[in-house]
């Protein structure tokens, strides 16, 4: 007589949250307010900067990334505010040259590396998407950006000395994107850096939750989860759920 055997296993969502090393931290910061002073813009929008901390002057933040394993959410609990008929997902391309005309764009929502318009030193992020994981165009219509498809995704810059873009600096932080919103931005992102600027030598962490909220609680939110925060008000993709096998 066949026999059914039920074994219950713990299933992942994505890695839990690493320690922190090179990479330490993200940070949101407020950087433009609006009042309905720039045109297409309503009031009760907030443009935020987002930044990626690191340890050493020379520390290369080289990749933005996800795939199925190591997912990526930068998201907005409302949409993203693009530019109209000049709008970028990548700031390191922008042409301040139109900004006197089209105002809005100062604060349109991009992703860079360290870059906020071509005429800077650097070189531009290259931007890295598939039909799987079709990010750039969900971005560019408001969008939340979600990439956790079996090819991916990312915004990258390959090492290289004239990059200064990518490099921590004094201030041991990296520009990784610009974000236009009426609603909560918040996410976690995989932020690859080689340390000390030597290629080879990178250090990867998973799980680097950020939000403009400061009351933000991260952790695991699914009421369903072996993991379920109750404090939690913050999703990082860390939910661990119970899973059947049947023999």
């Amino acid at each position: 007589m066949l026999k059914k055997l039920l074994v219950t296993l713990v299933c992942s969502l994505g890695f839990i949250l690493s320690g922190y090393t090179q990479a330490t931290s993200i940070d949101v910061e407020t950087f433009f307010v609006h009042d309905g002073s720039v045109a297409d813009i309503p009031s009760g929008f907030v443009t935020y900067r987002v930044y990626a901390n690191m340890t050493n002057e020379n520390d290369f933040l080289t990749n933005i990334y996800a795939t199925t394993a190591e997912p990526l959410e930068l998201r907005t609990t409302t949409s993203f505010f693009q530019t109209p008929l000049v709008s970028t997902p990548n700031g390191g391309s922008i042409n301040p040259a139109f900004i006197p005309f089209f105002p809005s764009l100062a604060y349109d929502s991009w992703v860079t590396i360290g870059k906020e318009n071509s005429a800077q030193p650097g070189d531009p992020a290259t931007l890295l998407d598939s039909q799987t994981d079709p990010w750039i165009s969900e971005f560019e219509a408001g969008n939340s950006i979600v990439i956790d498809g079996l090819t991916g995704g990312s915004w990258f810059i390959p090492f290289n000395q004239n990059a200064v873009n990518a490099f921590a600096g004094p201030d041991l932080r990296v520009l990784i994107g610009q974000f236009t919103t009426d609603g909560v931005l918040e996410g976690f992102l995989n932020v690859q850096v080689l340390i000390n600027g030597v290629p080879g030598v990178s250090d990867v962490n998973f799980r680097m939750p950020f939000s403009s909220d400061p009351n933000a609680v991260f952790g695991c939110t699914d009421p369903t989860a072996l993991n379920f925060d109750p404090a939690a008000n913050t999703d990082i993709g860390t939910c661990l759920f119970p899973c059947t096998l049947t023999y």
